[in-house]
């Protein structure tokens, strides 16, 4: 989801960035709307992932376990799960989002008071 987000954040930042040298500021802020309902969206979308991800983590483990059992294999051997990842991650996926957020204000402001 995040590589598509960004191939079209980029498509309409570039478009922006066109839209402002060519002083076309209507176009500027729909682009710059655009961009922030798109950073909603997937930032929602990012967020309930996460979510399902956590929630499934109690269960990988387990069949992670059984595996290593029936294949004789060290806990060692087998990846195992970080546990204060959980918290980074949503930490890191807010401040991301967030800083995307203040971009699309800002390019938004900056085409509507000109």
């Amino acid at each position: 989801m995040l590589n598509y987000y960004l191939v079209a954040a980029t498509i309409l930042f570039t478009a922006y960035s066109s839209a402002i040298n060519a002083k076309n500021y209507v176009v500027a802020s729909a682009l710059a709307l655009a961009g922030l309902g798109l950073t909603a969206i997937t930032a929602l979308t990012v967020f309930y992932e996460v979510k399902a991800a956590d929630l499934a983590r109690p269960a990988v483990a387990e069949l992670q376990n059984r595996i290593a059992d029936r294949l004789r294999l060290d806990p060692l051997h087998v990846a195992t799960f970080q546990a204060g990842i959980i918290g980074q991650r949503r930490n890191a996926n807010i401040l991301t989002f967030a800083l995307a957020t203040l971009l699309n204000i800002s390019a938004l402001i900056y085409a509507v008071i000109h």
